[in-house]
């Protein structure tokens, strides 16, 4: 009997801002909140049942380092488990990240920079991976393998003027928030018995991100000439997700594999809504202005089940997509453009 779990937890505050009741004058302002992606490139192409066997060969030479490479997040957990009697083998690996990165200006600020640009911006790029492989084998019984990797991700990109800060005087004025979210999940079990080879897996992926790029009550933004004024918040999703399991007895094979993404992300850019028009959001431009927020979702999802038996064989799989999402581009109560 063997069992591998490997957890990764992250929780961690990335803020560039400029505090509550301040006051700026310059030519310029620039307040960027930056997290960057890494990537060791591609980690695994699957395209056929081929490709399918020499992952399992992969799983199966492993000894040290990180099969798929770097990323911003990794989890690996592989184990296997082999005996004369019954062999059973566990592998779990579990992600949580719910990272936040902030760009901002605080409360009650006053910033004059003449006619330049003032910009807001929050960024957040980044690539995570989890894999899990069961590898399970008996000379006279059963073999029983189960693999799961679980990904959550409940992250935060935020750009915000805050309530009364006020941009007194600007030629531009950009506040922007972005985040990119690649997401690569894979689990794997492999069973193989002289009477039933069993063989379970799932993957589970599940998204809570919020973006929003935010003018909040009270805010006002003052352009000198004819320069631009732009809010844009985007959110970008996405994910790859394998699950195979294969079953091989000489009575009987079961293998089964299932993919569940939950996508209930939040993309927003607005002018928050004002009680009167005493503390309303405020934007006097002459020029262009735009207030847009944009997300896209791409998914890949391969459930893979296979089995064979002298008297039975049986695989199932499924893979399920589920979107819950809300994307707004909003001028709130009261205020003006």
């Amino acid at each position: 009997m063997g069992g591998s779990i490997a957890v990764v937890v992250a929780d961690k505050d990335y803020e560039a801002s400029v505090g509550a009741d301040s006051t700026l004058t310059g030519s310029a302002l620039s307040i960027s909140a930056i997290n960057r992606k890494i990537d060791a490139g591609p980690d695994f192409s699957f395209g056929s049942l081929d490709d399918l066997d020499a992952f399992a060969d992969s799983l199966a030479d492993l000894a040290t380092g990180k099969l798929l490479g770097n990323s911003n997040y990794y989890v690996e957990a592989i184990g296997g488990a082999g005996g004369s009697g019954v062999a059973v083998q566990g592998s779990f690996g579990v992600m949580v990240f719910s990272d936040k990165l902030t760009a901002a200006v605080g409360n009650n600020t006053t910033v004059n920079v003449g006619t330049g640009a003032a910009s807001l911006s929050s960024s957040a790029d980044f690539v995570a991976k989890a894999l899990s492989g069961a590898l399970s084998a008996s000379t006279s019984s059963a073999a029983v393998g189960v693999s799961a990797t679980v990904i959550v991700s409940e992250g935060e990109t935020v750009s915000r003027l805050g309530q009364n800060a006020r941009i007194t005087s600007a030629g531009s004025f950009s506040n922007t928030a972005s985040a990119k979210q690649d997401i690569r999940s894979y689990a794997a079990s492999a069973s193989a018995a002289s009477s039933a080879g069993v063989s379970g897996v799932a993957g589970v992926i599940t998204s809570e991100n919020t973006v929003e790029a935010l003018m909040q009550r009270g805010a006002r933004v003052t352009i000198s000439g004819a320069g631009a004024v732009s809010l844009g918040a985007t959110n970008d999703f996405d994910v790859f997700a394998l699950a195979a399991g294969v079953g091989v007895g000489g009575t009987a094979g079961i293998g089964a594999a299932a993919t569940v993404v939950v996508v209930n992300n939040t993309t927003r850019a607005a002018l928050g809504d004002g009680t009167s028009t005493a503390n309303r959001a405020e934007i006097n431009a002459s020029g262009p202005i735009s207030i847009t927020a944009v997300a896209t979702e791409d998914g890949d999802l391969f459930s893979v089940a296979g089995a064979a038996g002298g008297t039975a064989g049986v695989g199932a799989g499924a893979g399920i997509y589920v979107f819950n999402t809300t994307t707004e581009a909003l001028i709130g109560d009261y205020a003006k453009v």
